[in-house]
């Protein structure tokens, strides 16, 4: 039986290290990435992911979902 690899961002230094890690191969793809929208974030931690992260984690196949607090 083959376990699912969750990654769950928090947005911050380690998370971005992780999803470096990721990207360049030193560590697994995971099956599924998520990050929540505590709705408490500076919108510079959003500005990060959505121009530097999300596109380099896309470029390898990974896909990092936000879950929003409010939905």
């Amino acid at each position: 039986m083959s376990r699912t690899q969750l990654w769950a961002s928090g947005g911050g230094v380690q998370s971005a290290s992780i999803a470096a890690l990721i990207v360049s191969g030193e560590i697994e793809k995971p099956d599924l990435a998520v990050i929540v929208d505590t709705e408490r974030e500076q919108s510079t931690t959003w500005k990060y992911m959505d121009e530097v992260i999300s596109p380099a984690l896309a470029k390898v196949g990974v896909v990092l979902h936000r879950v929003k607090k409010s939905e």
